[in-house]
Parts: C-alpha cells; sequence; structure tokens
C-alpha cells in the first residue's frame, strides 16, 4: 500500500499475482523526463505498468493523483499508468483519481476497471485509450463521474471493444481531436452515454465508427465550436433522446445507416445544420423535438440525406423553426426516394420553404 507522497526515478511494474492499493490523498509524482531503469516502451519516461492489480481509494475530499515533479506538469512528462492483459479486470478499481501529463494518461491493453470519478487530462495523446481483441472486459464495464478534457488527441478512445457499456456523467471538453472515438464495436450489448457534458472539442465530441450495435446517446449536452457534435456510423438500433446540441460550427447530429432510429425530445440550436440522417430499411422516428435556428444560409433543420427506400420515415409534433428566411433554405428535406410522413409539426415562420425535396 502506498500514502502519502511518492516520488518515483524509475517505472514501476506491479507484477501478475499482486495488487498496489494507493490510500486516499496519496500523491504519485513521476519524474519528469527520467527513467533511471531506462525500461519498458519508453526509456525516457516513467510508466507504471499494472500486470496485477491496481485499486485507488481517493475520496471527494482526498483524491489519489499521478502527475509529474514539474512545478506545473506538461504533456509527455512521464508516460502514464498502463494496464496489461494478464491484469485481471475484477479487481482493478480507481475511485476519485486523477492522472496528469502523461502520452496517455490510463492505457488499458485487453483488460479494464471500474472507473468512478477518474479524472484524465493534460496528457500528449489521450486520457483514456481502451483497446481489445478479445473478450477481455467485465460484463458491463462503467465509467462514472470524472473528466476527460484537455488531452492533445482523444479525451475518451475505446478501440474493438464488446460487452455492455455505459458512460455517465462524463465531462470531455477541449480535446484536441474528437472528444470521444469508438472504432469499431462488436455486436453485443449497448454502448450508453448518458448524463454527458461533451464541449468545444477539435473536430467531433463523439465519433462511432463501425458500431453495429445499440447505440442510446441521452439527457447529453454537446456544445462548442465542434465540426459535429454526434457522429454514429450504424447502430442497432440508435436511441438519441432528450439532448441538447448547439453551437457546432457543422451539424449537430449525423447518423449514418442505423438499422433503426428514434430521435425524441431533444434540442437543436446555434448549429451549422442540426441534424442530418442516412438511414437503413428499419423505422426512422423523429417526434417531440425541437429543431431551432441554424447559422448555415443554404441548409436544412433536418435532412434525410440518404437511405433505403424500405424505411418508414415517420416526423411528428416536433418544433421546427428557421434563423432567417433564405431562398435555398429549408427546415425539412428529404433527399431520398421514398417519402417521409411530416404530418402534425409546428413550422414557424410559415411563410419560408417548410419542406424540400432532392
Amino acid at each position: 500500500t502506498w500514502s502519502g507522497e511518492i516520488e518515483l526515478t524509475g517505472d514501476v511494474i506491479v507484477e501478475a499475482g499482486n495488487t498496489l492499493t494507493l490510500a486516499a490523498g496519496t500523491v504519485v509524482r513521476a519524474r519528469a523526463l527520467v527513467d533511471d531503469r531506462m525500461g519498458g516502451e519508453d526509456t525516457s519516461r516513467i510508466e507504471l505498468i499494472v500486470r496485477g492489480n491496481l485499486v485507488t481509494q481517493g475520496d471527494l475530499m482526498s483524491p489519489v493523483a499521478f502527475l509529474s515533479t514539474r512545478p506545473i506538469p506538461e504533456p509527455r512528462d512521464w508516460f502514464g499508468v498502463r494496464f496489461e492483459s494478464t491484469s485481471d479486470a475484477t479487481f482493478n478499481d480507481l475511485d476519485w483519481t486523477i492522472v496528469v501529463a502523461g502520452w496517455h494518461g490510463i492505457e488499458f491493453r485487453n483488460t479494464f476497471a471500474a472507473m468512478n470519478e477518474v479524472t484524465s487530462e493534460e496528457n500528449y495523446a489521450h486520457g483514456l485509450y481502451v483497446s481489445s481483441s478479445d473478450a477481455a472486459f467485465p460484463p458491463s464495464p462503467t465509467i462514472f463521474g470524472g473528466s476527460f478534457s484537455n488531452n492533445g488527441t482523444y479525451g475518451i478512445y475505446l478501440r474493438s471493444i464488446d460487452k455492455t457499456w455505459l458512460l455517465e456523467d462524463v465531462e470531455i471538453g477541449h480535446n484536441g481531436s474528437y472528444g470521444m472515438y469508438v472504432y469499431a464495436c462488436a455486436n453485443d450489448g449497448p454502448l450508453t452515454i448518458d448524463g454527458a457534458e461533451i464541449h468545444d472539442n477539435g473536430s467531433r465530441g463523439v465519433h462511432l465508427y463501425n458500431c453495429s450495435r445499440p447505440i442510446n446517446l441521452l439527457r447529453s449536452t454537446l456544445d462548442g465550436k465542434t465540426g459535429t457534435g454526434f457522429y454514429a456510423n450504424y447502430g442497432d438500433p440508435a436511441i438519441i433522446r432528450a439532448n441538447t446540441f448547439s453551437n457546432q460550427t457543422g451539424a449537430g447530429l449525423v447518423l449514418s445507416y442505423p438499422t433503426e432510429i428514434v430521435l425524441s425530445k431533444n434540442t437543436f440550436t446555434g448549429n451549422g445544420t442540426n441534424a442530418s440522417i442516412s438511414d437503413s430499411a428499419g423505422e426512422t422516428r423523429v417526434v417531440f423535438n425541437e429543431f431551432g435556428a441554424w447559422t448555415d444560409a443554404g441548409d436544412e433543420g433536418l435532412e434525410f440525406a440518404g437511405g433505403s427506400a424500405a424505411t418508414f420515415r415517420s416526423v411528428h409534433f416536433n418544433n421546427f423553426r428557421e434563423y432567417a428566411p433564405a431562398a435555398a433554405d429549408v427546415m425539412l428535406r428529404n433527399a431520398v426516394s421514398s417519402s417521409v410522413n411530416g404530418r402534425v409539426n409546428y413550422w414557424d415562420p410559415d411563410t419560408t420553404a417548410e419542406m424540400g425535396a432532392g
């Protein structure tokens, strides 16, 4: 067990079968740009390599912290915390833990940990990087609370994941590229983002690529001058409910060929264009949304940009509001060969083109 102030001068390896526990309030400082063991994957930076298990016992008043010895830590001062495949996810537990100034703040390779109020910020590449090539995760990996912000590339990067994932009440902001990037989700339980604050990331707030599983985006705020707020490729189905999409320079929401879509009780305002949907052969329901002002002349409040002619599209009980009359603007555009049922919506102002095709 570690407690108090700990200074690292070289790599630390927690071997398989062993557990390192850090008491509440422990501060671990890695010497910047030094590794007196000259080992690991970077011989000039300190690595905490977990082949066994790591338990941090931080709390609200006394978190556990990992940082460098610089008065003001800088990205890449040290390498970060890396869990290797021999680490049993069942026994890893990170509570109220802060990781700063690593290459990746926290990296998991074919394993994971329970994560409660973990903050990983000011890292050179990713705040959290999880990769897997097999069924190494616990049944329901969960990230609750915390912040993954101000990292050089991605706040959170999940690669080749399976199981049922939940991210709840997480903040993801001011990352250099995507706030959250998920590459390749196996056919498994849902990936759910609930109550997240996602803002001011460099390119996209959330980018889900090739995720052929249920996708749930719930009660979250996607704000800031990001190119696209939320982009999902596939989804089986995609449930987008009770979110706010605002102030994106591009689209607030882009859905690309989910098998079924439910878009309900969301608010869109101040985006370049509010939402663009390319659907698949299932049913698409767009109901009880507020499509507010958008900023790009010639764009739409809601566009069906592509999809299957077999899809049944129902658009009902929404409020459509245009930012200003413009010749090329429509509130709802259908660029697909099949029809959209757009009855029982509120259109304001009613002097402009409300719906367009092609």
